[in-house]
């Protein structure tokens, strides 16, 4: 916190840190992969006492989790879109319209889980929450996810134009975090029994069977078929969010009406289509109805 005075991301003018006040009993909703706490720092700015609501994500301490999750990496992966990916593809102010502001963030090669950690603007206190729906949003949540997720994307195609050189440079040295090869044997059994499961009842009653056995053959090596759905075939390529659902997105509200929405959660991020965020949204909380 001392360091975050100094940094000059709190705003111009000299900076002193004063102290910090945990939030009691406050921890983070939706949270599997990560540890999360609340606080309050206390900065001095020219004589005047200032408050800035924080939130803290440490890494899980747990070695086995954060292998088969691989925390480590997504932690690094969240620490370079901030520090930057999202400085770079920056323009007229938009990041912070989209994201909370970042504050600080740590993600070494070390096994130590202290050696992991990122600190975030708290948007609680700005009004932001998540919604009360969980699985079938509105049409006026899922509306503004998408425009606010074209907004995101379309930074991507202005810094390719811009400097597509750097851009490059910029999303290689993002990390894999889900479709690799040394631990894809449970996904691998997820996805075998799960297509089994869905399609037995439509086999035995004869319906379907060519398209059954079509996409069986295509999830033969299920791994390899992932990785060509997450290819990028340009120049439609972007920088994607990863993750885009309503669990990775916080809404403010006037009158019980959702009027803005920001990400957050940037751990999985990769350099895809912008179809893969959309059509996650879509499938995972979006309806018919909405």
């Amino acid at each position: 916190l001392p360091w975050i005075a100094s940094s000059g991301r709190l705003g111009e003018g000299e900076v002193k840190f004063v102290k910090c006040v945990f939030e009691d009993g406050s921890s983070g909703e939706a949270q599997f992969a990560s540890t999360v706490c609340f606080l309050v720092a206390v900065y001095e700015r020219e004589g005047v006492l200032v408050e800035q609501p924080m939130l803290v994500k440490y890494i899980m301490d747990d070695e086995l989790t954060r292998n088969w999750l691989n925390l480590n990496e997504q932690f690094w992966n969240e620490v370079f879109m901030h520090e930057e990916v999202l400085p770079f593809l920056d323009r007229d102010s938009k990041i912070v319209q989209i994201f909370p502001r970042f504050f600080y963030g740590l993600a070494s090669d070390s096994e130590d889980p202290s050696q992991y950690k990122i600190i975030f603007e708290d948007l609680r206190h700005s009004g932001y929450m998540l919604s009360t729906e969980i699985l079938d949003l509105d049409f006026a949540h899922c509306a503004l996810a998408f425009r606010k997720l074209g907004t995101f994307h379309a930074l991507s195609f202005a810094a390719k134009q811009s400097n597509l050189k750097k851009f490059n440079n910029l999303v290689e040295g993002l990390k894999e975090t889900r479709y690799l090869k040394h631990n894809w044997e449970d996904a691998d059994y997820m996805f075998t029994r799960s297509l089994d499961r869905a399609a037995e009842p439509l086999l035995k009653n004869g319906e379907k069977v060519v398209e059954i056995n079509r996409l069986k053959d295509k999830l033969k090596n299920n791994l390899s078929y992932l990785q060509t759905l997450i290819s990028v075939q340009e120049p439609m390529g972007v920088v994607c969010h990863g993750d885009y659902c309503r669990n990775n997105v916080l809404y403010k509200y006037v009158n019980g009406s959702p009027i803005d929405i920001k990400l957050f959660d940037l751990a999985t991020a990769r350099y895809s289509s912008p179809m893969l965020d959309f059509t996650f949204f879509f499938f995972l909380n979006c309806s018919e109805r909405s």
